[in-house]
């Protein structure tokens, strides 16, 4: 028999508590046909992604459609959308200003809109993101030569490992904790999905990553020359 976490649940997340064959994928909880969907289901298959990632991803299913994982992405990322917003404007509030007292109430109006229109998007902003990172992960997999399986598999890596956004609950450095910790998830789901080695997962997540960030820095240093920021 398997662990079984504060859940109830195999210590995996992978749905079943029953002995399952090695090497059998039938994960995760969210997929079960027996709880597929529902909050427990939700919160199994975040614990086991979360804190045993290694067996979580190892029992995670490589083809099984994209709707079910992206409905998972969605709500997990979401909800760290909504929960940084929450902190912004909490931490706002409290400190009474919005660095130009005269202006205060304009500003104050679009910061509010600004806020609205991140809520209301945030599942379309979501789901355009999954799929653009599991994209560019992916290829940079082929392009190691340790993509063994196809899109959907590392499509399915990415859904699954936006639970770390939960850490934003924790104010200041949640979501710094957070940003790592899914690094390492994308990292391990790659290597247990796509049966490859750890330095070909690493490098095909932490590539993308930081050309991205030399990417964001060197647009901000130039429009900082410009005087635009």
């Amino acid at each position: 028999m398997q662990d079984r976490d504060v859940f109830g649940m195999g210590s995996d997340g992978t749905g079943s508590a029953e002995t399952t064959i090695e090497g059998e994928r039938n994960g995760p909880s969210w997929e079960s046909e027996e709880q597929a969907g529902t909050v427990r289901a939700l919160l199994r298959t975040l614990y086991g992604s979360m804190f045993s990632p290694t067996k979580f991803f190892r029992h995670m299913r490589r083809r099984d459609g994209y709707l079910t994982p992206l409905i998972y992405a969605v709500i997990l990322g979401s909800f760290a959308i909504l929960v940084s917003i929450g902190w912004e404007c909490l931490f706002i509030y409290l400190g009474g200003s919005f660095v130009d007292a005269g202006s205060t109430e304009q500003l104050g109006g679009l910061r509010a809109m600004s806020y609205g229109l991140t809520a209301i998007l945030s599942p379309v902003m979501v789901a355009v993101l999954v799929f653009i990172a599991s994209g560019v992960f992916h290829v940079a997999l082929l392009a190691l030569g340790g993509a063994a399986q196809g899109f959907q598999t590392s499509f399915r890596v990415v859904c699954y490992s936006q639970g770390t956004g939960v850490w934003n609950i924790v104010p200041f450095f949640g979501a710094v904790v957070g940003g790592i910790w899914n690094l390492v998830l994308l990292v391990i789901g790659l290597m247990e999905s796509h049966e490859t080695s750890a330095w070909k997962a690493a490098a095909a997540v932490l590539i993308p990553v930081v050309a991205w960030s030399i990417v964001v820095i060197g647009i901000v240093l130039t429009m900082s020359g410009f005087g635009l920021l």
